[in-house]
């Protein structure tokens, strides 16, 4: 298993400092659908958003895909933006760093991170869980969304959902389809969505609309 750091919008950002020496793997990604999703589930991968372009970070905090990424994240900021900050935590999204000499405070944090990566993933998923009240569901409801939320920025087949809730029992397609049909009825009103893309696989995602993105207009 490898340690993977995928820096977002680290364009003109100097790094080289922070790959000296340390046993992981790093990749420059434009955006976060350029992220190999096999190399996040085979190996352990962080999340590292540089803000030397603040306009472009916020942007992200604006789209889709930041918050609904799943993996540990950090953000190394070259100067003080108030206003970014301010979005992190907003987003739970908390481990901010400053620019620092040799970025000796970040490598610490990221070796930190890699050592306790379980941990870092688990607690993660919980910022989709908080805003969901499990008596809404029965208990395989709320199972299944627990399990879609320890996935980091994973898309889950049908193979691996009916895996999980029944073993290896065959014949179970039309009750996952039932599941998954009333999940999407129950979490409706609520800020988090189930989304499904054009090959069938589902993951967890914050609703366009929902009371976060009023939240953080800025």
């Amino acid at each position: 298993m490898k340690n993977i750091i995928f820096a977002l919008n680290a364009s003109g950002t100097e790094l080289s400092s922070l790959l000296h020496g340390e046993d992981w793997l790093y990749y420059e990604i434009d955006d976060l659908s350029s992220i190999d999703t096999n190399l996040i589930k085979n190996n352990k991968s962080i999340l590292l958003v540089c803000c030397a372009n603040s306009t472009r970070v916020r942007d992200l905090f604006s789209s889709f895909e930041l918050r609904s990424s799943n993996l540990p994240t950090v953000f190394m900021m070259e100067e003080e933006h108030e206003d970014l900050v301010r979005l992190c935590y907003q987003n739970d999204f908390s481990h901010i760093f400053m620019k620092t000499d040799k970025h000796l405070l970040l490598k610490s944090h990221l070796a930190y991170t890699f050592a306790n990566y379980e941990l870092s993933v688990r607690n993660n998923g919980q910022k989709w869980l908080k805003h969901i009240d499990p008596n809404n569901f029965t208990k395989k409801e709320f199972q299944i969304i627990e399990f879609i939320a320890q996935a980091p920025m994973t898309e889950l087949s049908r193979e691996e959902l009916q895996g999980f809730i029944w073993g290896n029992s065959k014949n179970t397609t039309n009750k996952l389809d039932v599941h998954i049909c009333n999940l999407r009825k129950k979490l409706n009103d609520q800020s988090v969505v189930i989304q499904t893309n054009e090959r069938g696989k589902v993951s967890l995602g914050f609703a366009r609309e929902s009371h976060f993105d009023k939240k953080i207009r800025i």
